[in-house]
């Protein structure tokens, strides 16, 4: 599967779910978010890493992927543009969304699977990160109705929360997971076994290269034994391309 625009004519009759990635262009998400402390080229190439692996996961999850960046989004809070970018899906015959960030990289395709699953018989499935936000967001339609987006304390500790409470027990949770809001966060998370090797490689390419290019870089690369101990393995603003991929 590919990326579509929203405005394409889908046979969405075959379709009953669909996968909302919700992201900042890797120029914008390199100015918004500090990951490392290099120059701006580098920030936006781990960005467009980060990017990169969040639509591989989508794709392989087999569901249409649409991508929302801030080129794309509507409305004035982060609540109204995240409710539109559900809005415009489940306009297009959808019956299930669900909505993923870039900063999860150990989201697997299965976790996507499994949420879809669950929605069948579940208004909401939630990815509670350990930060108290969320890293995924899947929705019946009836449920998307039925939720204030702007009674959520959205980009704060209190999202999970917040969204158990709109829930009212008709939800199931995914596995807590950690995601990418600062330095330490990707430090800490280059040490885990279940960050994707090839996206660990990428990255720390990235930090080498850096590292050796600015004199004096507090980025030094993660020790190469982290490549050796992990196996390969195999959730939302107005929009320049919104669409599944292929």
């Amino acid at each position: 599967m590919g990326i579509f625009n929203i405005q394409d004519k889908l046979q969405t009759n075959r379709f009953d779910t669909a996968i909302l990635l919700f992201s900042r262009t890797a120029a914008r998400e390199a100015v918004s978010k500090s990951l490392i402390s290099n120059t701006f080229p580098a920030k936006r190439s781990l960005a467009k890493a980060l990017i990169s692996h969040a639509k591989t996961v989508a794709k392989r999850s087999g569901f249409p992927v649409f991508v929302i960046t801030e080129l794309q989004q509507q409305g004035e809070t982060f609540g109204e543009r995240l409710g539109n970018a559900f809005a415009q899906l489940f306009e297009k015959g959808f019956e299930r969304v669900i909505s993923i960030g870039n900063d999860c990289p150990t989201l697997q395709s299965s976790d996507l699977t499994w949420a879809a699953e669950q929605l069948n018989q579940t208004g909401l499935v939630l990815g509670p990160s350990t930060d108290g936000g969320v890293y995924l967001i899947g929705m019946q339609y009836s449920s998307f109705k039925a939720l204030d987006f702007q009674k959520i304390h959205w980009l704060t500790r209190e999202v999970f929360r917040d969204l158990v409470t709109a829930a009212q027990r008709n939800f199931v949770c995914l596995a807590e997971k950690s995601d990418l809001d600062a330095p330490a966060d990707l430090s800490r998370e280059l040490r885990s076994r279940a960050f994707p090797t090839l996206l660990k490689i990428s990255i720390l390419k990235l930090l080498d290269a850096q590292s050796t290019t600015t004199p004096g870089s507090r980025n030094t690369p993660a020790p190469a034994v982290f490549l050796t101990s992990t196996k390969l393995r195999g959730p939302p603003i107005p929009a320049e391309s919104l669409g599944p991929i292929r």
